[in-house]
């Protein structure tokens, strides 16, 4: 049976749809160019609850690793070494191979001055670069407000804006599933869809007047990055061996994005799972396979696109685990942990030294590189964009690009 709507059930669609997809003014100039260059493109993975870095970076040759840990802890003839103190677990296999060839540095016991171990603020704090006071924009999304007129435009996956693209002035565009990115009309008729966004088209291609025409112009914008969206998640992909996780489904759409100059400069994935305070033994080991296999795949996407020039990628969590196991064979919330950085300007390597088991901080590996620091090479010498106003001061840059 078909149900009919009156013009005031109209007006409530296009307002729905609207404000699932509301964008900001950056969007006009994002579909009047579309083959504009974005230029250098920052990819951020994030790892939610807490990465047990100590298990992912491994000080093996440390006899109070093994101590420590006498179920979790990864046998030495397991482990996948990178110098004679330092190895990667064995579910890294594929990204110890890309290590190998130069692509990855590994940055060792980064977090922050006086840790917290709650998630919201660790995450808080990771995400706004700033340690102190209330805080109303992210790292990234500061950086549209520095005068130098550089603007991180951003693609998220997910259903909101991260607290690190936080801003006054939007130019998010935040969606959990491209597939599926369009107009939301009302779901008690899904028979209506088809019609409904028939009429909003006829809408939308009628010229107006004062402020009809402003509303006009964003709703056939809104439509034609809905449709743009779709298309670029549909088109076929080039011939990598891409695994069927969650993370790598997102990085998969970020490369084709990327070929299709999309226009932002980055794009925000996330993987979650890794709060591992039971049974964490097979859980992170398979959380780092999907990792490793994600990430491998989606650097060979992008050298087979011949865009991996212009691609860093970053990993980070809002904390590392504690030193030594519990008592449910899992790990609790402990405080620095390393990252990856990932792509073909990265010069590759071991930074920020060996875990010292000897001289812990409460029972949570010491802070050795801030993590203000990463960011701040980040924005200095991938994007372009001054770390000093962004980050509240100066940090030190680090040597991976």
């Amino acid at each position: 049976m078909r149900h009919g709507l009156d013009r005031r059930d109209f007006l409530k669609l296009g307002g729905l749809g609207m404000a699932s997809l509301a964008v900001p003014g950056w969007l006009t100039r994002a579909m009047a160019e579309p083959g504009a260059d974005a230029g250098r493109s920052l990819v951020v993975v994030m790892l939610n609850g807490g990465n047990d870095g100590l298990n992912t970076v491994i000080p093996f040759a440390d006899p109070l690793y093994a101590k420590a840990r006498p179920s979790l802890g990864v046998p030495r003839e397991q482990v996948l070494k990178l110098n004679d103190a330092l190895a990667l677990h064995p579910s890294l296999v594929r990204l110890r191979q890309l290590f190998d060839s130069g692509g990855v540095s590994i940055v060792s016991n980064v977090g922050y001055p006086r840790p917290d171990r709650s998630h919201f603020r660790s995450m808080e704090i990771w995400q706004t670069g700033q340690l102190e006071g209330a805080v109303r924009d992210g790292w990234l999304g500061r950086c549209l407000e520095t005068p130098d007129g550089v603007t991180p435009h951003s693609v998220v996956f997910g259903p909101e804006a991260p607290i690190a693209l936080w801003n006054d002035r939007g130019g998010v565009l935040a969606m959990e599933n491209p597939g599926v990115f369009e107009l939301a009309t009302d779901q008690r008729h899904p028979a209506d869809r088809a019609s409904v966004l028939k009429a909003f088209r006829e809408i939308y291609a009628i010229p107006r007047e004062g402020p009809a025409e402003t509303a006009r112009r964003r709703g056939a914008e809104v439509m034609a990055m809905s449709d743009r969206i779709r298309a670029i998640s549909q088109k076929p992909a080039p011939p990598t061996a891409w695994p069927n996780s969650p993370l790598a489904q997102q990085l998969r759409f970020v490369a084709a994005a990327l070929e299709d100059r999309l226009g932002a400069r980055v794009y925000f994935v996330s993987q979650g799972g890794f709060d591992t305070h039971a049974s964490q033994r097979n859980a992170h080991a398979n959380l780092l396979t999907q990792l490793s296999e994600a990430l491998v795949a989606f650097q060979a996407d992008l050298t087979t696109r011949g865009i991996a020039d212009s691609v860093l990628t970053l990993t980070f969590s809002e904390f590392g685990r504690r030193v030594a196991e519990n008592q449910s064979q899992g790990t609790d919330h402990g405080a620095a942990a390393p990252l990856f950085v990932m792509g073909r300007a990265v010069k590759g390597g071991l930074l920020g030294g060996t875990p010292d088991l000897e001289k812990l901080d409460g029972g949570d590996l010491r802070m050795t590189t801030d993590f203000r620091s990463v960011y701040a090479t980040v924005l200095d010498r991938w994007l372009g964009i001054a770390p000093a106003p962004v980050l509240g001061g100066d940090f030190p840059a680090l040597p991976f690009l």
